[in-house]
C-alpha cells in the first residue's frame, strides 16, 4: 500500500554514533519510505527493533537513542499509515 506522507519524521534528528548495523537499517527504511513501499518498510522496522534491543543490551546504544528512533521511525509511521491512530 502506498502512503502519501513520509513514514519518517524528518523533524527529529537521528542520534549520532549509532552502530553500523543500525545505520544500515535506517538507510533501508529511508529507501523504502521514498519508494512508498509500506510492506518492506514495516518488515525492516521489525529488524531495526531487534537489532536496537540487542545493541542496548550490549551497551553500544542508549535507551535515549532507542526512544528517539522509536518516535522518528515507528510512531510517526503508525500515525501516517492510519491517521485515526493518534496519541
Amino acid at each position: 500500500m502506498e502512503h502519501a506522507e513520509s513514514y519518517i519524521d524528518n523533524t527529529i534528528q537521528t542520534p549520532q554514533n549509532l552502530p553500523s548495523n543500525i545505520m544500515a537499517l535506517l538507510d533501508m527504511l529511508s529507501v523504502y519510505d521514498k519508494e512508498k513501499n509500506s510492506i518492506c518498510y514495516f518488515d525492516r522496522l521489525d529488524d531495526l527493533w531487534i537489532n536496537a534491543k540487542n545493541a542496548i543490551a550490549a551497551g553500544v546504544m542508549s535507551k535515549k537513542d532507542w526512544n528517539i528512533l522509536e518516535q522518528k521511525y515507528w510512531i510517526h509511521a503508525e500515525q501516517t499509515d492510519n491517521p485515526e491512530n493518534t496519541q
